[in-house]
């Protein structure tokens, strides 16, 4: 959909005559009562969304004693018949290991971030490389691994979840004067756009959308502790706690009854976020007691909401989706009433009984005591006294409830090879993959959504990061850089890592970056199953060859190790230190940062700078760069051959030294009475 306009039959449709040559009405911001409105409209969009994640989040932490009334919209209590009943009723929580496996297996490995060149010069390369490291770094710094897990958890828990990406900055500590006004000012130090994990119920698109993009407006609600709500928002007044009083009845029964809860003292925050088209500019609004309490351009360089949202399996016609959760309650309703039916009928048939025919004890002897050896005298023309066993729990019963959880097990993904028990012939690599494959294929639509989701949100930081350093070059007249630690995490000997500086500036950063993230960083995968198969080809005497002739990164690489350089680092220091100064030559850094030592094994280094330059990473370099990985190679070079004269002269002394001593010649002749001696 297009903002200027709709084609119909190659011609602009211009809508209704009656309205041509008339002007359109200014456009004005949306107060804090339409706000609320909108919210509510919200609210009634996402309403089964909403509620299947409530209800969701109530299974998973055990409260599963729970109905819904659609007559009266609420959640219930399912109370106890009787005392009776709720001293047998049983909640045997099966959903939280396999959620717990499901989601553990799709935020295994971790984000991979790399950017695509602009163009196909080697500033565009550069500038890539760099934007990747910038990624590198901000996901360490603000840790997109935790957002990233709790963006899947919710996704799996309500079917939808988001991530929205904010503006902010670092300021120093001490403010300075401002000339023009003469008043203190903040100065920032540095941007710092974060991203936040949402959940179904705390964000909304315009109702009637059929996919994000094409929204207008999205509202985001959060709530904040009075004093932090008026220390943020710099109020001269203490906000109220209404974070209660907008909660719907399904939020306050499911969070009154769930354990360890109390009241929530917060401040309920709406956040307004409607996207720039070619009529109107944008705004972002903030909502607090039914007060706008902020409004603000569009802070964005992206005309698209700041929203990106995540779906488990997509509903067709709309933006929203539906978890497997939502099929996995009534199975698991299933087992604890198994459960109960087991545990009601434990208190009758538990205790062991005894029969005694009437008669047949004399008086006296039915009252036992317990002491070991006890005597019991009877009359045994009546009959002995014997035990009742209990009857054992029916076969169909326990059947039964491991049905269910095979159930479970299909629904979740998760059989015996994804929750690591032994099946079939453990030797069999291929079985293994087989087996590892039946699990990881349904999980393959969330893994695309979960790649397609990251790639826009990496995008949107990197040009809100070129925007926000960007307004403090025009406000200030001087160009902001940015310094930070990149580090790898070594291992073994090497755990310090790898450590260099990182530095940009918004020029460096691409415009329209274009970011691709590889679907083995968000899809599961059984490492055990890939890495028998390729050791048991490896053994095999017809691919050995193949085999051996492999670089330690190549056979990373083949069995899918998440981090290739740190296992070429366990096989050889000195082939990852080479590939480091490969990296640090291509983004321009000169001999102050990358040197040639005499210790270093010159013929190591000369390959791995000799495979760079045989890459585009090289080929695309400006020529100075390439004129100093030349340079740098021919030093190596000229380093070798000193150290191959001085072994060739140090050898040839050893050999001289153990050749035998040169005979002594006999006695010739004389002249003039004297005997010749040799020269």
């Amino acid at each position: 959909m297009s903002d200027s306009g709709m084609w119909s039959n190659g011609q602009m449709n211009l809508g209704n005559k009656a309205r041509q040559g008339q002007k359109d009405k200014p456009w004005e911001a949306p107060n804090a009562s339409q706000i609320l409105e909108m919210q509510t409209q919200v609210q009634d969009d996402m309403l089964d969304t909403r509620r299947s994640f409530m209800l969701n989040q109530s299974f998973f932490l055990g409260d599963q004693w729970i109905r819904w009334d659609d007559n009266m919209a609420t959640v219930n209590i399912v109370e106890f018949l009787s005392d009776q009943e709720g001293a047998a009723r049983s909640t045997v929580n099966k959903l939280k290991p396999r959620f717990t496996s499901l989601h553990a297996r799709l935020t295994r490995t971790p984000l991979d971030f790399q950017v695509q060149p602009e163009g196909v010069d080697s500033w565009a390369v550069q500038r890539s490389r760099l934007a990747h490291e910038v990624l590198d770094v901000k996901a360490h710094r603000d840790q997109w691994a935790l957002t990233r897990s709790q963006c899947v958890r919710d996704c799996l828990m309500g079917g939808v979840s988001a991530v929205i990406t904010e503006p902010g900055y670092d300021f120093d500590d001490a403010p300075v004067i401002d000339p023009a006004t003469n008043e203190k000012m903040k100065v920032p130090s540095r941007p710092r756009p974060r991203i936040r994990s949402l959940s179904a119920c705390e964000f909304g698109f315009e109702p009637g959308s059929a996919n994000a993009i094409d929204a207008l407006w999205c509202i985001v609600n959060t709530t904040l502790t009075p004093k932090q709500a008026k220390r943020y928002y710099e109020l001269d007044w203490t906000p109220n706690e209404d974070a209660d009083a907008q909660q719907s009845a399904m939020q306050r029964a499911l969070r009154t009854n769930r354990r360890g809860s109390t009241r929530a003292r917060a401040c309920k925050v709406l956040v307004y976020y409607e996207r720039p088209t070619a009529k109107t500019p944008g705004v972002v609004i903030h909502v607090l007691n039914d007060k706008v309490v902020r409004q603000e351009k569009w802070p964005y360089p992206f005309k698209e909401l700041p929203l990106t949202p995540f779906v488990e399996t997509q509903i067709g016609g709309t933006w929203k989706g539906d978890t497997r959760m939502n099929d996995a309650r009534s199975l698991q309703m299933q087992i604890n009433k198994a459960y109960t039916s087991i545990n009601a009928n434990l208190g009758r048939t538990d205790n062991m009984r005894m029969l005694i025919p009437e008669g047949a004890v004399l008086d006296g002897e039915d009252e036992l005591t317990g002491t070991a050896g006890e005597v019991i005298r009877f009359n045994g023309d009546i009959g002995a006294p014997r035990w009742l066993e209990p009857p054992q729990i029916p076969r169909w019963l326990r059947e039964h409830i491991d049905n269910l959880e095979g159930e479970l097990d299909d629904l979740f993904s998760t059989h015996a090879i994804s929750q690591g028990k032994q099946v079939g012939d453990r030797n069999s690599g291929l079985a293994l993959s087989i087996l590892a494959e039946k699990d990881e294929t349904p999980l393959g639509l969330i893994a695309e959504d979960q790649q397609r989701g990251w790639q826009r949100v990496a995008e949107q930081v990197l040009m809100l990061e070129r925007h926000l350093m960007s307004r403090v070059d025009e406000a200030t007249g001087q160009e902001m850089r940015v310094s930070d630690v990149k580090m790898k995490q070594g291992v073994g000997a090497d755990a310090v890592g790898d450590l260099h500086e990182v530095s940009w500036s918004a020029k460096d950063l691409p415009e329209h970056p274009v970011v691709f993230v590889p679907l083995d960083a968000v899809m599961p995968r059984s490492q055990a199953a890939i890495q028998d198969v390729m050791l048991k080809l490896a053994a095999n005497p017809a691919f050995a060859p193949m085999f051996q002739s492999l670089t330690p990164q190549q056979v990373a690489t083949m069995l899918q190790i998440t981090d290739p350089t740190a296992f070429a680092q366990v096989a050889d220091a000195n082939i990852a230190e080479a590939k480091w100064e490969n990296a640090r030559m291509a983004n321009g850094d000169d001999e102050t940062v990358v040197m040639v030592q005499k210790w270093q094994p010159h013929a190591v280094h000369i390959k791995e700078h000799n495979d760079f330059r045989a890459t585009a990473g090289y080929r695309d370099q400006d020529p100075d760069v390439k004129e100093f990985i030349d340079l740098h190679i021919e030093a190596h070079e000229r380093l070798l051959v000193e150290e191959q004269q001085r072994d060739m002269a140090y050898q040839q002394q050893q050999a001289m030294a153990q050749m035998p001593p040169m005979p002594e010649l006999p006695a010739g002749p004389s002249m003039n009475g004297q005997a010749l001696q040799p020269a």
